[in-house]
């Protein structure tokens, strides 16, 4: 299992095995489309990431949860 952690805005970024991600401790619910090769969750509607270190770091920067 590979763990990536980060900081951003000094919340933690965790990322479990590239499919599994939580910010401060608390699970994102994640959405992987096949077809796009590309991330989404609930909390930035209508968006897709490459990968989730940057939709992390857009969920702490726009979600309410998070500032």
């Amino acid at each position: 299992m590979t763990t990536i952690t980060e900081t951003h805005h000094n919340k933690t970024i965790d990322i479990l095995d590239d499919k599994q991600l939580s910010i401060e401790g608390k699970s994102i619910p994640l959405d992987f489309d096949h077809e796009t090769g590309k991330w989404s969750t609930h909390l930035l509607p209508y968006t897709q990431h490459d990968d989730l270190v940057t939709m992390a770091k857009q969920i702490i920067d726009d979600s309410e949860e998070f500032n």
